[in-house]
């Protein structure tokens, strides 16, 4: 299968967990290669004259991969292009933000065949926007959950110099409640806490480091309350997770109480906290439970063969429908030739 994945390199971004898993990916599938800012870019924009350049490099794609709207805006004539197109959906929520009217638009204009969805909502929330006609009746949805890379996010054998962390995006309009959470944890009495924010410090190794030097991260989900790529993450480094209780859940196999912890309310989430750092043996259990779980289930390289999976198995089936379709107009073409 020759694999095309457009997308700029997210290594050198904040979101990078998504990179490891088309690392992965491109590891897995031999004639592959990915082309955005970072990867072999060339400055082009237009999709058939980008698949014309991958001729000498892995042949002609017979697979596109794509990710995220606001990557793909720019780039055109994806409805041009003979071969099988997927679309990693993600934040695809009928909110203020309008993400489904943009994705919508991408999805019909590039003619996407399969949407990859990374929540069981999202996914649901495709089939929605299908069965009232703003997506074509043919396009194909599946779910394929978010992972961690497990090389990075693994436990380590550091002193635990913070008893809680809460280090995340700030952004108001989707994680409201993460600024009061934030407030609560610096504000507690004999409790050592690292506090920040993507944009002015942790980020990268050093984040994955401070993860491991912590007995509980706190988090608060957004507004479309999911299952986040930070839950992988403090997991499969067995730290103890505190988080709000997102939906869909169950759907992931995550079971509270013996995977992570949950908070109702802030009064709720301070008891917590005091409870399960007094706690030692029950919040090390659960966060050994957790790391046990996530690391079988949710690494890069489960992702990725799940990926490698589907595309695999809906490029034969594209095939063999094409091939069906084709020699039933032979037929006819035939039948006519002689005159029935």
């Amino acid at each position: 299968m020759n694999l095309l994945i457009l997308s700029p390199d997210y290594s050198r971004r904040v979101n990078w967990g998504h990179q490891h898993i088309r690392d992965s990916l491109l590891t897995k599938i031999k004639n592959s290669v990915q082309y955005g800012e970072g990867f072999r870019h060339l400055g082009k924009t237009h999709i058939p004259d980008i698949c014309e350049d991958m001729r000498s490099i892995i042949g002609y794609p017979e697979v596109i991969l794509m990710e995220n709207w606001k990557n793909m805006r720019k780039y055109t004539g994806g409805d041009k292009v003979k071969c099988f197109k997927a679309f990693i959906v993600c934040d695809y929520f009928p909110d203020s933000r309008g993400h489904i009217n943009q994705y919508n638009r991408l999805l019909v204009e590039n003619k996407i065949d399969l949407a990859i969805c990374n929540t069981p909502d999202v996914l649901s929330h495709i089939i929605d926007q299908r069965d009232a006609g703003n997506l074509p009746k043919s396009l194909k949805a599946v779910w394929v959950p978010q992972g961690v890379d497990t090389d990075i996010f693994k436990k380590r054998d550091l002193i635990k110099k913070y008893d809680v962390m809460a280090v995340f995006g700030l952004v108001s309009y989707i994680y409201p409640e993460r600024p009061k959470v934030q407030s609560l944890v610096s504000s507690l009495p004999g409790v050592t806490s690292l506090i920040g924010d993507w944009k002015s410090n942790i980020k990268y190794f050093d984040y994955a480091k401070a993860i491991n030097q912590s007995k509980i991260f706190v988090c608060a989900n957004g507004i479309n309350n999911q299952v986040l790529m930070k839950y992988f993450e403090i997991m499969a480094s067995g730290t103890l997770l505190l988080t709000n209780l997102p939906r869909s859940y169950e759907t992931f196999g995550f079971i509270p109480g013996e995977h992570f912890v949950t908070w109702r309310d802030l009064a709720d989430l301070k008891e917590k906290i005091y409870y399960y750092l007094n706690e030692s043996e029950i919040r090390e259990q659960i966060a050994y439970n957790g790391m046990e779980f996530v690391r079988a289930n949710y690494s890069t390289n489960h992702v990725a063969l799940r990926i490698h999976q589907v595309l695999s198995s809906e490029v034969i089936s594209s095939k063999r429908r094409d091939s069906d379709v084709l020699s039933e107009r032979n037929r006819l073409c035939g039948l006519a030739s002689k005159g029935l």
